[in-house]
């Protein structure tokens, strides 16, 4: 019964990687990183600045944090600017906006 014993904590004082490190990782990154894009995203900020949080959401905070990444993606396709627009809907896998779309829309009435 020792012997085993023995056995079981020599194991356990072996290192192993856990699967939830990287895990633990990728939340703490994801918590640092969708503030400073959130803030980057706002719509009274130069067009650079929306233009690179649409980036960095689709192509960084997709791989780490997918809903928080939809949430920014999803706000900056309403974006005036056509550049982070679509950027954003490629971002979210949407097909750009056509001009046609866009302009038979305004006969509709709701």
């Amino acid at each position: 019964l020792q012997d085993a014993e023995k056995d079981d904590t020599s194991n356990s004082m072996e290192i192993d990687p856990k699967p939830n490190d990287l895990e633990a990782s990728l939340r703490q990154l994801s918590n640092s990183l969708v503030p400073l894009i959130w803030a980057a995203a706002q719509s009274y900020l130069p067009k650079a600045s929306r233009v690179a949080a649409a980036r960095w959401a689709s192509n960084l905070l997709m791989e780490v944090d997918m809903i928080s990444a939809c949430y920014v993606l999803c706000f900056l396709a309403g974006d005036a600017d056509p550049t982070a627009s679509s950027i954003a809907r490629e971002g979210l896998g949407l097909s750009p906006v056509s001009s046609k779309t866009v302009a038979g829309t305004e006969s509709l009435a709701f």
